[in-house]
């Protein structure tokens, strides 16, 4: 069954199965009531509504208004800093020129970094064509709230520019792998108060030269904020070189 019988906040549903094999428990799930009123696997989180009244109202994940994720949709918090995702990878790809057939990898992820792209504040030769990876991963609270607007950047090559997280808590960062002779310090920072914020950094070792990386779900503790934590990861690939983003090509001629 349901974890906690959703707290009597949600009806608890099994998930049709994809072919003839029985399902297992955990194809139960939880389907909070109401529309924007409980999230969480048992619905044991209240979703943040008033989001001009300078008070915490969804049971005290610490964040105060447009500081909630929740408040992002509201139109309170539309102009606000923290409210403030980055753009989709694939939309930006739809605006570029069309590459040939056999293209490098450098090539193929280079429209994600410049003004109006994914990175911003890039400074040109901060990375090295033939060392480059890409990568990717989706920031969450302690909650289950998905993380806008954190701005992610390699603290060891600050000059390579930042990306900011996107509305479902998605960010992409295109590093210098360095072939995995050396660390990347992956740092993240949100706004938690206006004078705190929530900082965590990931050291990554190994990290392979053309490829697609997934960290995977992170979470950001407010108990931490001001005090950024060190996690040593192993990432793995999820890609090679020659997936993840859609190419446009050009046609043969």
């Amino acid at each position: 069954g349901c974890p906690q019988s959703c707290n009597n906040r949600g009806n608890c549903r099994r998930q049709q199965p994809s072919d003839s094999s029985s399902l297992a428990a955990s194809d139960w799930h939880c389907v909070c009531l109401g529309i924007n009123q409980w999230r969480g696997d048992a619905c044991q989180h209240s979703i943040e509504k008033d989001c001009s009244d300078g008070v915490d109202n969804d049971g005290g994940n610490g964040l105060v208004d447009c500081f909630d994720p929740d408040c992002c949709h509201q139109t309170d918090c539309a102009t606000a800093a923290t409210c403030k995702g980055g753009a989709i990878a694939k939309q930006v790809l739809l605006s570029e020129s069309p590459l040939p057939a056999v293209s490098s990898f450098e090539k193929r992820v280079k429209f994600l970094v410049g003004k109006e792209s994914v990175q911003l504040g890039y400074s040109p030769g901060s990375i090295d064509p033939k060392q480059i990876s890409v990568l990717m991963g989706r920031l969450f609270l302690p909650d289950g709230s998905q993380l806008i607007g954190s701005r992610q950047e390699d603290a060891r090559n600050p000059s390579a520019g930042h990306s900011l997280s996107r509305p479902d808590g998605s960010f992409t960062l295109v590093v210098s792998a360095s072939g995995g002779s050396g660390l990347i310090a992956l740092s993240f920072r949100r706004s938690y108060t206006p004078n705190r914020s929530l900082q965590a950094e990931v050291l990554l070792s190994g990290v392979p030269v053309g490829a697609f990386l997934n960290l995977g779900n992170i979470v950001l503790t407010p108990a931490d904020a001001g005090t950024p934590m060190t996690i040593f990861s192993a990432p793995s690939s999820i890609g090679s070189s020659s997936s993840q983003f859609p190419q446009v090509y050009s046609e043969k001629r």
